[in-house]
């Protein structure tokens, strides 16, 4: 694998490259049978108060290679079969009411994994030419998924998928022109093709995925629930995605006295076609008690989102892309120990159209002493187009979907324990009547606002409703008197507004429209300004041999991350972060959000290693690492989530943008409420938004910059292997690392930019500023070889994963204000102890 400085011949990835050279057939025949099994009777559970997790693996495997044709044609093939049966390491989230735990386990069903995996491979020498075909095909059936990193998700949300991995080549390698003074023609032909298939694994659990808010009384006066969240069931129809990739290149390389040219080209047609998820999404705000007796609908106030093309035309997607790469380069050997590599790229996506990406390189490797090398590169690597980036982008040929979000009320203003609806200027009671408002003098939270009673719509008609009853399209005409149009109307008007305002929708209850909806616009648009993402990489390194068959070695690496992607509302107005401007927009962009998919992030990571290898000498054989990075970024969410239908939707994509889409320069404002201003510096809004000085410069992303998602400041790594007598050997891998960097979820969300959505980061305390506990992890096998006659080698394998059956963290509370869990509580442990054995049979 080459993460850093890789030379021009190697492009289409700003990342790292994955260089593999397949196993092929001898002068010989030779094989390997092997069988590998795993037991829960091995295990132990890592989590207090609960039994072993149920395990079961089968890995058998074969391989056979040698000379179909002596000296001219050689065979290789592989099969392996694997099926595991496994319990999920899963615990219900803290707070999870009873009868919902009940519920949920009936579909809390083992995890089961089926692969097949073969590849065959040909090898012929014919003259001057070197030719291999082969052909790797992997099917794959998963059911019951689900990450554990999903720390509130319970079992009826778990999907099912199929795929399929088909990989066939050939390869030519062919000396050209004089023996004396040759040239190397490498050239290839490949084809790609790899159909997916995700649906849900329980569709008869909720018609809706339903986010759960799980309140302990109506009088929490927050938004989002005191107990904590869960998730359940699974409202995604299912997904269909057939990416076919064909490639073919060419590649040149002649010794000219002391240089090593190469030069060549590469090409890749992707054709991806698929039929896009329609998605469900209901987030319901109640408290428990309400939910065990109303259910999932009836229980409390919800939102709910629904996406999907207007027509099945819309969700199909067509991905269509070619890209061109060319490359030279030079090995220059200016002296015995001096190297110097130069090098340049030209990439090419035709649905990434920037035709100037150009990708110098520069690598040097010096040895100013026989045991010593220093090696240093830079070089600007470009990123590549991809399903990920582009599946529900209709610009790119994506999946059209659009969102519609509603906020509906089955039981009127009853049952209602957040304050949802007082962000959208609904001012309601969860307790108070009418009456007892009007006897205590109580007035709104929020100043300004009609302050209105539990039971202020049960009155509406001439037939009182009972209170607290579940009221629907069905059965409004039965307990009001009034029609079901008529009872909407009459509804609107007692709330001060007009008619349509309330509507029936949802599940068929009393419903409002979101007020922002448009905020959550779906379809993306591709911004004008769309760039190809890159990196630039710097490294530097020095190895030096102390000992026998012993190195140290020192690295540094550094790399600057230009133009990630995602999504930001590109015309919002600076104004709408004040009070009372929610959601303006520019003048002149028209009236509709514009959520634009560009570069709109930056990045930065440094990192320095320090290690120790020793090669096998006196049966020991070790390496010890430590490596300290710090890699920050602005990507709040870098890249388009490509599963988001089947999660929460692509109705959310508001979530996905920066904390401040804003960029520009700020404007003059007065805060209508407090009188500040931001003439000569920035401030706090009065309702809590951030509002940067006028007239700089001011990039709202930035708001977001802190600790990659995947960072980790910390790692050490320790392996090695110990041959002892009676062909007994031990080897083990300690790994320790610094805990997963995390972002807390305040008690009081406050909307940053006005844009109509508080995405949950604590822009105060910063994106990321927390970390989880630390990873420790010990793997080790203790084995043993048995020699049966002259060309039969027999090893017995006992494994262990995770020897020390340590707990670590897969997923920690991030919410400040949820009762009995603290914030970095872990919520869903990683794996505990798991054991193995083996035999491997060689001949």
């Amino acid at each position: 694998m080459l993460t850093s400085g890789y030379s021009a011949e190697f492009g289409h990835g700003s990342g790292g490259v994955v260089n593999v050279v397949s196993k092929g057939g001898t002068s010989q025949w030779h094989g390997l049978l092997s069988a590998f099994h795993r037991n829960s009777v091995f295990d132990s559970s890592d989590v207090s108060g609960t039994s072993v997790p149920f395990l079961l693996r089968w890995d058998p495997s074969a391989n056979v290679g040698g000379p179909i044709l002596h000296d001219r044609v050689f065979f290789f093939g592989s099969v392996e079969r694997i099926h595991e049966s496994r319990q999920l390491n899963f615990v219900f989230p803290p707070n999870t009411p009873d009868f919902l735990q009940a519920r949920e386990k009936t579909f809390d069903q083992h995890n089961q994994t089926f692969e097949t995996r073969s590849f065959f491979k040909l090898d012929e020498q014919l003259g001057r030419h070197h030719l291999t075909e082969q052909m790797n095909l992997i099917n794959g059936h998963i059911t019951n998924f689900l990450p554990l990193s999903e720390a509130v998700n319970l079992p009826s949300t778990r999907s099912d998928s199929d795929s399929r991995f088909l990989m066939w080549g050939f390869h030519d390698t062919a000396i050209l022109g004089k023996l004396s003074d040759p040239w190397l023609l490498r050239a290839y032909v490949q084809y790609r093709g790899e159909p997916f298939a995700e649906r849900a694994a329980h569709p008869e659990a909720s018609p809706a995925t339903t986010l759960f808010n799980m309140f302990s009384s109506s009088t929490t006066g927050g938004l989002f629930g005191d107990l904590g969240q869960v998730k359940f069931g699974a409202g995604f129809t299912p997904l269909l995605l057939q990416p076919n990739y064909t490639s073919a290149g060419a590649h040149l390389d002649k010794i000219v006295q002391r240089h090593e040219i190469k030069l060549g080209w590469d090409f890749q047609h992707a054709h991806v076609d698929g039929v896009e998820s329609a998605n469900l999404l209901n987030q319901l705000f109640a408290t428990t008690s309400d939910f065990q007796q109303f259910g999932s609908v009836n229980s409390g106030v919800y939102v709910l989102t629904s996406v999907a093309g207007p027509t099945p035309q819309d969700d199909m997607i067509r991905l269509r892309n070619n890209y061109d790469g060319l490359f030279l380069q030079d090995d220059w050997k200016i002296a015995k120990t001096l190297t110097l590599n130069l090098g340049l790229r030209w990439d090419y996506d035709s649905r990434f159209p920037n035709p100037t990406n150009f990708s110098p390189r520069l690598g040097l490797a010096w040895s100013p002493t026989p045991k010593t090398v220093l090696r240093a590169s830079w070089g600007v690597f470009y990123d590549n187009f991809r399903i990920g980036l582009a599946r529900d982008i209709p610009g790119f040929g994506g999946a059209n979907l659009f969102s519609h979000e509603t906020v509906s009320f089955p039981r009127l203003l009853y049952g209602d324990p957040s304050i949802l609806p007082l962000l959208f200027g609904l001012c309601a009671s969860s307790v108070l009547t009418d009456a007892q408002i009007a006897a205590s003098g109580a007035t709104c939270p929020l100043p300004g606002l009609p302050f209105f009673g539990v039971d202020h719509l049960n009155g509406v008609g001439p037939t009182g409703i009972p209170l607290n009853s579940v009221v629907s399209q069905s059965n409004v005409q039965v307990l009001s008197g009034l029609t079901a149009q008529q009872f909407a109307d009459a509804a609107s008007a007692a709330v001060n507004q007009q008619p349509g305002f309330f509507f029936w929708g949802g599940f068929g209850n009393l419903t409002m429209n979101f007020p922002v909806p448009k905020d959550f616009l779906v379809p993306v648009t591709v911004d004008r300004g769309f760039k190809t993402p890159y990196t630039r990489s710097f490294h530097f390194g020095i190895q030096r041999e102390i000992g026998d068959k012993t190195v140290v070695q020192a690295d540094y690496y550094h790399r600057d991350i230009r133009d990630m992607l995602g999504v930001r509302t590109t015309n919002l107005a600076f104004e709408a972060r004040m009070p009372g401007h929610t959601g303006e927009l520019q003048p002149g962009t028209g009236s509709t959000p514009t959520e634009s998919y560009g570069p709109w992030y930056q990045g930065r990571y440094d990192g320095f290693s320090i290690g120790l290898r020793k090669a096998m000498s006196k049966h020991f054989t070790t390496e010890v690492f430590y490596t300290w990075a710090n890699a920050i970024d602005d990507a709040l969410h870098s890249s388009f989530v490509s599963e988001v239908q089947t999660g929460l939707g692509a109705g959310v994509l508001a979530s996905q943008g920066p904390t401040d889409s804003f960029v520009g320069v700020p404007t003059l404002v007065t805060d209508s409420v407090t009188g500040k201003t931001n003439a000569n510096g920035s401030f706090i809004a009065s309702n809590g938004n951030p509002v940067p000085q006028a007239g700089r410069f001011y990039n709202g992303p930035n708001l977001d910059r802190g600790p990659s998602d995947l960072a980790l400041n910390h790692t050490y790594l320790l392996d090695g292997t110990l041959q002892l007598p009676a062909k007994f050997e031990i080897s083990g891998i300690f790994r320790a690392q610094s805990g997963f960097h995390f972002s807390d979820v305040p008690a009081v969300l406050t909307d940053a930019d006005g844009g109509g959505f508080c995405n949950g980061v604590d822009f105060q305390v910063g994106r990321n500023h927390f970390r989880a506990a630390p990873y420790v992890n010990v793997d080790a096998r203790f084995s043993r070889q048995f020699t049966i006659g002259e060309r039969i080698r027999l090893q017995a394998i006992f494994e262990f994963f995770n020897l020390l059956n340590r707990a670590n963290p897969a997923a920690v509370e991030q919410y400040q204000n949820v009762s009995s869990t603290p914030l970095g509580k872990p919520l869903q442990s990683l794996p505990g102890r798991e054991g193995q054995v083996a035999l491997r049979i060689e001949f």
